[in-house]
């Protein structure tokens, strides 16, 4: 009865759930926030392998509720048997079943319904690391667009990838970093596989981030680094390890994946190996700590890197202080992935120290999203009918009301096409009115000195009919009483004869031409327009 008490008690408060899925293994851990207080009171490492046996680690409970403090390592000892059983269950899963979605579907049927939510955590090759030395001046979807494109000159199936699936960062070294989900998403399918035999209501996933991240999201809520101070955090998981750097407390560098982790039986040498390349490579004179998180306490790597480092390195396990746990950190290392999840949705930032990034798909998101219905909701859901009869009457009276108007629309459309027709022929007549003006004006204009040009044309007619062989094919206005006389003559020495005798006349230009296959001379004479004295 007490025991379940306390079972009930644990649950209590505001809580988030961190998974992150190692190999074939999922780690569960449960967070509890009360107030400003955040308290670890669930993890669970869920194994689909019958072979491994359970290593159920009891609390020991002092007398004011707290959790054991063990000695520093070395000599730290976390037999089972000498821990005693405690609701933390740091080995793997008691369940007797080879079922993943078994052992999770029961796993998250302890917690209370409608109290938490899930934080997932994605490790490589699930998502990959894209590095840019510039953002192209670009911010928001334009950038997520610009990095898109050129992860498709790479990668050819980055060419079809949503912005929900990528996520920026700025470097300490001004490098842009893009986090890209991959397609295959295991832990989303698992999901979905256990989702319609929830005892509750499914949960909602809050966020789902890199390991990378939430391992420094963790060590940033424990840890205040000088902006110059390096942190080196290595990572020892079952498949597989990883090494990151930090500068400050932002992300400096991610090593590429080491593609062994627990399981290998020189795991500790070379992530070691791993460690002083990137140290040369780096050029890091300001390392100022080593922090291990995962299997690093059984890989044995604590003692080979206070052997190889020098002595000014600090070599120490992840802290977990948060979790109101003290003196199991190396214990509680291995949970530091899962852990940094569900402390990042239960924790306030520290000046711009968490990193916030979101890959959970969009269709996702909007699956999770449900309607909370409120008095007036069920109001106007009750209200339905009466309201469907209504909006009906409405809508027939409003089609009526359209018919009606339709039909004089298209009586106005007659009546507009017709004005439209008397518009078009006061047009053209309104052109006519103006050409008879035009033609007006240009008899008006020639009335003034009739005489002058009709002289003037006879005596030009009769000097062309005297000499001969020349016509005249324009005559036109130039200056003044100028006038430009343009026509062609068959023999060229008659020209000069024309101009001579017009008198007031000078030859501008003659030039050999062809008319019908034989040659001609145009010519271009201007004449000054004597004017005649009034009688």
């Amino acid at each position: 009865m007490k025991r379940r008490k306390r079972e009930k008690d644990k649950f209590r408060g505001k809580l988030a759930v961190g998974m992150y899925l190692d190999g074939d293994q999922i780690q569960v851990v449960c967070l509890r926030k009360k107030g400003k207080r955040i308290k670890l009171v669930d993890a669970a490492i869920l194994s689909p392998h019958k072979e491994v046996q359970p290593q159920p680690v009891e609390e020991i409970l002092d007398e004011e509720g707290g959790l054991p403090v063990l000695e520093d390592h070395p000599e730290l000892n976390f037999n089972p048997a000498e821990l005693g059983a405690t609701d933390l269950n740091f080995g793997d899963s008691g369940d007797q079943t080879n079922e993943l979605p078994v052992l999770l579907l029961s796993a998250l049927n302890r917690y209370p319904k409608k109290k938490y939510h899930i934080c997932l955590t994605l490790p490589e090759p699930n998502i990959y690391y894209a590095y840019f030395h510039t953002d192209w001046d670009l911010k928001g979807k334009k950038l997520k667009q610009k990095v898109i494109e050129e992860l498709g000159k790479e990668r050819p199936n980055a060419k079809n990838l949503k912005p929900d699936a990528i996520q920026l960062f700025k470097l300490a070294d001004g490098r842009l970093m893009a986090i890209v989900r991959d397609n295959d998403l295991p832990l989303y399918t698992l999901f979905e596989t256990i989702k319609s035999n929830y005892v509750h209501r499914a949960p909602r996933i809050r966020f789902t981030e890199t390991a990378e991240l939430s391992l420094v999201n963790l060590i940033n809520a424990h840890y205040d680094f000088e902006i110059e101070e390096v942190t080196a955090v290595i990572h020892i998981g079952i498949d597989s390890s990883r090494l990151l750097f930090m500068q400050g407390n932002e992300i400096f560098h991610i090593s590429y994946i080491i593609a062994s982790g627990l399981q290998s039986e020189n795991i500790a040498t070379t992530v070691q190996s791993r460690l002083m390349l990137e140290y040369d490579n780096l050029q890091l004179k300001n390392l100022k700590r080593v922090i291990l998180t995962g299997e690093a306490f059984e890989s044995g790597i604590y003692d080979l890197l206070r052997e190889k480092l020098p002595e000014e390195i600090s070599v120490e396990y992840a802290r977990f202080d948060k979790f109101d746990t003290f003196g199991i950190d190396p214990l509680l290392s291995r949970f530091a992935i899962a852990g940094g999840a569900a402390l990042r949705a239960l924790d306030s930032p520290k000046k711009n120290q968490q990193y916030q990034a979101d890959l959970t798909p969009t269709d996702i998101l909007d699956g999770q999203k449900s309607i909370k219905l409120g008095f007036i909701g069920w109001l106007l859901l009750a209200l339905l009918p009466v309201l469907t009869l209504f909006f009906f009457y409405k809508i027939h009276d409003q089609q009526e009301q359209f018919k009606t108007i339709d039909g004089k629309l298209q009586l106005y459309k007659q009546d507009l096409y017709h004005l439209k027709e008397i518009e078009k022929k006061l047009a053209e007549e309104q052109n006519q009115l103006n050409e008879y003006n035009q033609s007006l004006g240009v008899l008006d204009s020639i009335l003034v000195d009739v005489n002058r040009w009709s002289n003037f044309n006879l005596k030009l007619a009769r000097l062309v009919e005297r000499i001969g062989k020349m016509w005249i094919t324009e005559i036109a206005p130039h200056k003044n009483d100028e006038l430009m006389i343009r026509g062609y003559s068959i023999y060229r020495n008659r020209i000069p004869r024309l101009t001579h005798q017009l008198k007031h006349a000078d030859l501008l230009k003659v030039e050999v031409q062809e008319i019908r296959q034989k040659k001609v001379y145009f010519f271009e004479i201007k004449y000054q327009m004597p004017r005649e004295q009034n009688r």
